[in-house]
């Protein structure tokens, strides 16, 4: 069986849920007021996180 592209992220994203609740928090923080890079700190740091996560799997 093949898996999804979309749920290797999934699966990958929920172990930086960490990462990924800070950068969730912030939007929701600035949601009013929110421009381009005003969360860029924390989504840098999930992006990273998954990217970690993600490496030598293969998509």
């Amino acid at each position: 069986m093949k898996v999804r592209p979309a749920k290797k992220f999934i699966d990958v994203s929920a172990k930086c849920s960490v990462e990924g609740m800070a950068y969730g928090q912030c939007i929701l923080k600035n949601y009013a007021t929110i421009s381009k890079d005003s969360c860029q700190a924390e989504f840098s740091s999930f992006k990273s996180c998954v990217q970690k996560q993600m490496s030598g799997k293969k998509w």
